[in-house]
């Protein structure tokens, strides 16, 4: 390698995992798993290696075996046709993302290949069994000799996830190949009232992690954190006027809402209805085919009325899971004459790359961001400061997106700040994102790490 690890417990992870030709490294975000992935990757030296990643980690990828390697490489991204044309290109790794294998030239160009190692990256990706890309990248990863998954904690959204992954890592070794079978194992039928919570059987949590410990090698939360400075959180709270509070109560028990130009919502279900009060707490309504209809710009304007002085500590990250969100921030950005830079979901890749340029090489100190694209590979260790305009409903999007600024490399103390309309679906999401975060930690505290 290039370079030397930073950490002791680096050094200790990848003494742990020479060798195995099957490993996973849950190494917490910020801790450096990619490191640690190119160290095992040299050690085995199996080639072609297949690198499998969210879209937006495929630059990363390609940076960091630069920094760290003397691989060649080729990033699988583009049209059909460049996608194509670079798994053709001769390399020793390919890094595509994990999507790509739905196209069925993309596929077929990649059994062709016979790769001797895979690398799944943000392995929490491969969370259900039973999905066409999960059966088709199964179906040639099963007969790969050198695999391994990478991610920061193994299971966020429902424990269930563990058993995809695993069966990737050592097919069906650990858990089985019955989805249903380790299901009914290891968790209780949820209740009639709520068919989607199932809940974990006494003891299965130890049991679970000592079959993980068995497979993988953890470098828990507390051992990264220790590299790094405090973080604190802070719920900024709004209130509903008293329309805003009947419209939503409304929306919340008809399933349908009345605006005042006199046109109607209707739904028949529960998930629409969700992301409908999801959108009013934070200020506005999609309509189908007009622009969306503004309640109020309350949060935009606690964001306007406090950049400046949040500034004075550092860069600032604002993140929102909304187009028409992060448009309306920069409109009242660019009225404040306050510089930002934008990395939204109807942006090109080029403008995307350039506005993350201007952002990290210090020309704006304001980056207005989807959690949906900057989840996963960035580094905004510049950024002290995150303001959550409004939370997604995934906690693995949530903490991922969390840790894009709290890593190797942070210097400040991190602030997040939660802005909250009460008795909305804002406090219900952030309320479950911790049950989540709990569940998992009923599973990840018994598993053996390394210190």
């Amino acid at each position: 390698m290039k370079l030397a690890a930073r950490h002791l417990y680096q050094e200790k992870v990848a003494k742990a995992i020479e060798g195995r030709v099957r490993v996973g490294i849950l190494v917490y975000y910020g801790g450096g798993k990619t490191y640690l992935a190119l160290r095992w990757l040299e050690g085995i030296g199996r080639f072609p290696c297949l690198v499998l990643c969210p879209k937006s980690a495929i630059t990363q990828w390609g940076s960091e075996i630069e920094k760290f390697t003397s691989f060649t490489y080729s990033c699988v991204e583009g049209s059909t046709e460049k996608r194509e044309k670079a798994l053709l290109t001769d390399a020793q790794i390919y890094i595509a993302n994990y999507d790509a294998i739905r196209s069925g030239l993309i596929f077929a160009t990649m059994q062709q290949k016979l790769f001797r190692t895979v690398i799944a990256d943000e392995s929490t990706m491969l969370k259900e069994a039973r999905t066409l890309r999960f059966r088709r990248l199964y179906s040639f990863c099963r007969y790969v000799p050198c695999r391994t998954i990478l991610t920061g904690r193994i299971v966020t959204e429902r424990p269930e996830e563990l058993f995809a992954q695993l069966l990737f890592l050592d097919d069906g070794e650990t858990f089985g190949r019955s989805y249903w079978k380790f299901r009914f194992t290891y968790f209780d039928e949820p209740p009639p009232w709520n068919p989607y919570k199932w809940r974990l059987k006494i003891g299965a949590s130890q049991v679970l992690a000592k079959k993980l410990s068995d497979k993988c090698i953890v470098v828990p939360e507390e051992t990264v954190a220790a590299q790094l400075p405090p973080t604190q959180h802070v719920r900024v709270h709004f209130e509903l006027t008293p329309k805003e509070r009947s419209d939503y109560n409304q929306l919340k028990e008809e399933f349908a809402l009345d605006f005042p130009d006199g046109t109607r919502y209707e739904t028949m279900w529960v998930f629409a209805r969700g992301a409908k009060l999801h959108q009013l707490a934070s200020g506005f309504i999609y309509r189908e085919a007009t622009e969306p209809y503004v309640y109020n710009t309350r949060k935009v304007e606690w964001i306007v009325e406090n950049i400046s002085e949040l500034l004075v500590r550092g860069s600032v990250v604002v993140w929102t899971s909304y187009c028409v969100a992060q448009r309306i921030i920069s409109e009242a950005l660019k009225k404040a004459n306050i510089p930002h830079a934008i990395v939204g979901g109807e942006l090109s890749p080029q403008w995307l790359k350039g506005e993350l340029d201007k952002f990290l090489s210090g020309n704006t100190g304001v980056l207005l961001i989807m959690e949906q694209i900057g989840y996963a590979a960035l580094n905004l260790q510049c950024a002290p400061t995150n303001i959550f305009h409004d939370c997604t409903f995934s906690a693995a999007m949530r903490e991922n997106a969390e840790k894009r600024t709290h890593r190797i490399g942070s210097e400040k103390t991190v602030f997040y700040y939660d802005l909250v309309t009460k008795k909305t679906l804002d406090e219900t999401v952030l309320d479950a994102i911790q049950q989540k975060k709990d569940m998992a930690e009923a599973i990840l505290k018994h598993v053996r790490g390394v210190n």
